[in-house]
């Protein structure tokens, strides 16, 4: 994905006082496709599926990343 980079190697949650962090990624120009794309990818919806209270969706023109947090 250009403009986005992933860390593969990262071992330990970089939120404190959170023990779990689920991201999801996404390009299209069509924001409409978003959720659908996720959750038609099962990996993308078991992060959707999890028990993170706390969510957070953020766009950046044809970017689109979702987190979850749970304490």
């Amino acid at each position: 994905m250009t403009g986005l980079r992933a860390e593969s190697t990262i071992v330990h949650c970089l939120y404190p006082g959170y023990h779990e962090v689920t991201e999801n990624l996404a390009e299209t120009d069509n924001y409409k496709n978003v959720v659908n794309m996720w959750i038609n990818s099962p990996g993308h919806a078991a992060n959707m599926e999890k028990d993170t209270p706390y969510v957070c969706v953020v766009v950046n023109g044809k970017y689109f990343a979702y987190e979850g947090w749970k304490p």
